[in-house]
């Protein structure tokens, strides 16, 4: 990088020092001020070339910061899926305990993609509680089969 870095100043340099030493050669008159824009689009030209060239140190650049962005993008997904499903569990949770069962634990498993719901665990706390009162909660929540929720 430091080396590019060099490479495109010294390159600036030479074309600021070219076209000083052609504003020099020229004599004064009309043309002078045609050379004056060409040099100045040269040096521009100069400046930007490496931002416009397809091998550019940039591009290499925005290839990591997007292969970076891509591990920061696949951290954060699955830390949002897994916030997703704690909060979906405490909300189950919550909503049985508002029937006046004591949950000890409730478990949900999902599918690789975290779209569909495969199967919850419930563990009771006491042992006399209505199981469709609960699946009913949870069915009425999420499209699940009942034989996937697991009341012990």
């Amino acid at each position: 990088m430091i080396e590019w870095i060099k490479t495109w100043t010294s390159e600036i340099i030479i074309a600021v020092i070219i076209s000083i030493i052609i504003e020099m050669l020229v004599p004064d008159g009309n043309n002078k001020k045609y050379i004056k824009v060409v040099s100045g689009i040269y040096i521009l030209y100069t400046i930007i070339s490496p931002f416009l060239s397809t091998d550019s140190i940039f591009k290499t650049g925005d290839l990591q910061v997007q292969i970076d962005n891509s591990i920061i993008q696949t951290s954060s997904d699955s830390t949002v899926v897994s916030t997703y499903i704690s909060s979906l569990e405490e909300y189950f949770k919550t909503e049985i305990e508002a029937l006046g069962y004591e949950v000890k634990e409730l478990k949900i498993t999902c599918d690789s993609d975290y779209i569909n719901i495969l199967k919850i665990d419930i563990k009771m706390k006491s042992t006399s509680y209505d199981i469709d009162s609960i699946k009913d909660i949870i069915i009425k929540e999420y499209e699940i089969d009942k034989n996937n929720i697991i009341i012990s």
